[in-house]
């Protein structure tokens, strides 16, 4: 998966919850009013606005992000990719 289609998904995820008229609601942006998701802004696929009002919605889906990452973890170490490295 390409890093940009992920970031992508993620931006979506949040606008599929809107649609369903649960959460999101009443003054949150539309997908127009959406500039960039945390992890475009973090692998520098967008600039960070540094002026004018902003906000985050924080989604709360750490399972998935665990889920995908041993996901990765398990294919590359079946591939006999990747390096353990000490931090």
């Amino acid at each position: 998966m390409k890093r940009s289609t992920k970031l992508k998904f993620k931006v979506n995820q949040y606008l599929w919850t809107q649609e369903q008229g649960v959460y999101f609601q009443d003054g949150y942006p539309a997908k127009d009013g959406v500039y960039a998701d945390v992890g475009e802004l973090c692998a520098g696929l967008k600039d960070p606005v540094r002026k004018g009002r902003r906000g985050a919605v924080l989604m709360g889906i750490a399972s998935h992000d665990l889920m995908t990452s041993l996901l990765a973890y398990d294919k590359a170490m079946g591939k006999g990719m990747g390096e353990w490295i000490e931090i």
